[in-house]
């Protein structure tokens, strides 16, 4: 039985997380706390996982319940949400 491979999309997490986080303001955030923005080799996008070196960051509790469990860095001018138990990128925050 032949399974096509999952296409990877911009957001895997419901669209809303994203509007939420912007309005929470995330990239201000990130801005404000002076948080240096990672250096990887590949260029980062949903579905790719991080290397080990990577710092994972806590997502702010004022962000919301909604991405509590997740871990963020930030990259390329912007909020990158990750998975942590495999270090998979879930969204990136325009």
């Amino acid at each position: 039985m032949n399974v096509p491979a999952r296409p990877l999309f911009r957001e895997e997490l419901p669209h809303r997380y994203g509007v939420f986080l912007r309005r929470r303001g995330s990239k201000q955030y990130v801005v404000k706390q002076k948080v240096a923005p990672v250096r990887v080799k590949e260029r980062i996008t949903v579905g790719a996982v991080l290397p080990s070196d990577v710092e994972l960051r806590a997502v702010p509790s004022d962000w919301g319940l909604s991405v509590s469990n997740y871990r963020y860095v930030y990259y390329d001018d912007h909020v990158v949400l990750v998975e942590p138990s495999n270090r998979r990128v879930v969204q990136i925050i325009e």
